[in-house]
């Protein structure tokens, strides 16, 4: 009888060997699935910290082309305003001689 309860108890300690050893292979394969996935994910984080600063660079670019742009704009306007001022200028000295002719 001694050795019936002994030969049970080594089967269930077996059983319940086999059922540990299950349970860490699974345990193991959802750490490797989680490890996967975070590097996925870190992987993910990186292209998008890269892109942001991409976009970031190329937002200050055209930033600065809009500012060299407006600036091009202004000072051809003024050059322009002088321009026509001394075009003014002149067609009234061109009056002023065409009444002193007549």
């Amino acid at each position: 009888e001694e050795q019936t309860k002994n030969k049970v108890q080594r089967v269930r300690l077996a059983a319940l060997q086999k059922q540990m050893n299950a349970r860490e292979e699974e345990f193991t394969r959802d750490i490797v699935a989680v490890r996967t996935e975070n590097l996925r994910v870190v992987s993910a984080m990186k292209a998008i910290e890269e892109d942001r600063a991409t976009l970031a660079q190329q937002n200050h670019d055209y930033r600065q082309q809009v500012y060299v742009s407006e600036k091009t704009v202004t000072l051809k306007e003024s050059q322009l305003h002088r321009q026509q001022g001394r075009t003014t200028a002149v067609e009234k000295e061109l009056q002023a001689a065409t009444r002193r002719m007549q």
